[in-house]
């Protein structure tokens, strides 16, 4: 991917985050209330595209290293793991 790209890529999931945090931050009200906690999922996505960019740049770049690709693979499972554990712990609060 062209670096320029990746900065229009950048700039636009980072105004995504930002318009999308207005509700939850109260900037915009919604409602009588001063911050609207239930719409916290929106700008979590978001970092999340963030996140997901950068692994697939990291995978780019190791295209020709299984070794490094392979770790890459095994973070993710691990974090993936860690976050369902702790869901799971979550679920019964």
């Amino acid at each position: 991917m062209h670096n320029k790209i990746q900065k229009k890529i950048f700039l636009s999931v980072w105004l995504f985050y930002l318009i999308t945090l207005l509700p939850v931050i109260g900037i915009i009200k919604v409602g009588e209330q001063v911050a609207a906690d239930r719409y916290t999922y929106l700008p979590s996505i978001g970092p999340f595209l963030l996140v997901g960019l950068g692994v697939a740049l990291l995978l780019e770049k190791a295209r020709h290293k299984p070794l490094i690709k392979g770790g890459i693979v095994i973070a993710a499972a691990f974090i993936i793991g860690v976050l369902d554990f702790r869901t799971t712990v979550q679920e019964a609060v």
